[in-house]
């Protein structure tokens, strides 16, 4: 009986009121959140492929001109260069099963790699000079994430205590 009026009185119709807003709040910003999160996951993987396409398009025609011609100094240039793009962690020319030239650091992690071979053609033939080892390290995606959703978190958090108070 005590039970039946504690639950029936204007007090306890606010509590849970109150109550209400707060779960409905966190769940409407745990869906959002998880979406929002999801998107700019595929955003950051969708980046990854266009830096390797343009490294395909841009940059390895003359990388396999300076790889026929051995310029070192070229090559090294134009890896150096490679390897500041957004998520880029190594960039190696493999010849004959053996790295000759590299710049960044290789990860043993969750990366992105990809394996494009230089072709040169030369006196009608297409010959393979080497291939270039392209990776992507996922660590700095996967830290972008969570530093959003802690963000995220806390001015939704906040929103919520201030709209409860």
């Amino acid at each position: 009986m005590i039970l039946l009026r504690f639950f029936a009185t204007p007090r306890s119709l606010s509590r849970r009121f109150v109550l209400l807003v707060v779960g409905a709040s966190t769940l409407i910003t745990i869906v959002t959140t998880s979406i929002q999160l999801y998107s700019d996951y595929k955003s950051d993987l969708a980046s990854i492929d266009q830096s390797f396409a343009s490294i395909r398009i841009s940059h390895l025609p003359s990388l396999i001109q300076d790889v026929w011609t051995a310029d070192d100094t070229l090559i090294h240039t134009q890896l150096n260069g490679l390897v500041t793009l957004r998520d880029i962690t190594f960039i190696a020319i493999e010849e004959n099963g053996k790295i000759s030239w590299m710049a960044g650091k290789r990860e043993e992690g969750d990366v992105v790699e990809e394996h494009i071979a230089l072709i040169r053609e030369y006196q009608g033939k297409d010959i393979t000079i080497g291939n270039l080892i392209v990776q992507a390290d996922l660590d700095a995606v996967y830290q972008r994430l969570l530093d959003k959703l802690l963000i995220v978190l806390a001015t939704n958090a906040l929103k919520t205590f201030l709209i409860s108070i």
